[in-house]
């Protein structure tokens, strides 16, 4: 029994420590509530965030780490209950919690959904804001470290599939089911073109910013011919299509009115073989344009609020 109250009162003495505060306090607490309630409680406020900032591959979260470190914005290793976060901080004392899922894409037990969800509810942020590396779709336009910002998300895998009159499967065009198309936060987008009008990327001057339609879904593609064939099925109104990605259709699934969001990714590729026979480089080079630019857009002191 000594043993146990030692160990009690020492996880007492560690809580008022955290908190900065008298021990007798944080022993009242313990005595009202429990000492694994006021645990949780300490631990969800130290990881309490405004914005959730979501990487999904070890090069995507070292871009994010190095350029914070460059911006002398901090990176602060906190342990949650349901996963592990980084924090920074901005100019505005906007609190940051970067995460790492643990596989890309959206579904499964690893990914973007479950993910998302968990740290949503753990963080209490209200913004999500994706960060890494996508697929571009026009090479005449746009060039590896490119960055995207998503003005639109469509979910290219919910569409309506028919047999036509020879009985040959085919995917209706532009038929997507109700829900496919989901509009990204007018405060972000404000917020990255404003930042757009005056950066330049430290690595690569000659990049350029896309804003535009991003598409969404389970496949990785490495096929010129079925990533126009996405791009033809989206409606032609409004901005064009500038790429796509695999992790934003589970992080819209869990966002809803009150939780805003948007997607900055560099072009790693163009979705063909070709593109692609040096992924792992030109990863690495989009993953650090899009994590330099999405961490200059955050540290912005003076922005217009939006819906």
């Amino acid at each position: 029994m000594a043993t146990k109250n030692g160990r009690l009162l020492k996880r007492v003495k560690g809580l008022a420590k955290k908190q900065g505060r008298p021990y007798e306090d944080a022993l009242n607490d313990v005595l009202e509530w429990g000492i694994d309630a006021v645990e949780r409680t300490v631990s969800q406020a130290k990881i309490a965030a405004d914005v959730l900032l979501v990487t999904a591959t070890q090069s995507e979260f070292d871009a994010v780490e190095k350029h914070a470190k460059l911006l002398n914005l901090g990176f602060e290793k906190v342990q949650g209950q349901e996963a592990t976060y980084f924090r920074i901080t901005t100019s505005e004392n906007q609190m940051i919690a970067v995460l790492k899922l643990k596989s890309m894409g959206s579904y499964g037990n690893n990914g973007s959904v479950l993910a998302c969800q968990r740290a949503s509810l753990e963080t209490g942020a209200k913004s999500f804001v994706l960060v890494g590396t996508a697929f571009g779709c026009d090479e005449s336009r746009q060039q590896e470290g490119d960055i995207l910002v998503s003005t639109e998300l469509h979910l290219y895998d919910l569409i309506d599939v028919v047999d036509d009159v020879n009985g040959i499967p085919y995917e209706v065009a532009s038929d997507y089911a109700k829900g496919a198309k989901h509009k990204a936060s007018e405060h972000w987008i404000t917020r990255c073109r404003e930042a757009a009008t005056s950066w330049k990327s430290p690595a690569v001057p000659s990049t350029k910013i896309h804003f535009g339609k991003l598409l969404s879904g389970g496949a990785r593609i490495a096929s010129k011919t079925f990533r126009d064939g996405l791009i033809k099925r989206i409606p032609l109104t409004g901005e064009p299509v500038i790429g796509g990605e695999m992790e934003a259709a589970g992080v819209v699934a869990v966002c809803d009115k009150k939780i805003r969001w948007i997607v900055i990714k560099g072009v790693s590729d163009f979705a063909t073989l070709e593109s692609r026979t040096e992924i792992e480089t030109s990863r690495k080079t989009a993953a650090d344009q899009a994590a330099r630019f999405a961490l200059e857009m955050l540290n912005l002191k003076t922005v217009s609020d939006h819906g």
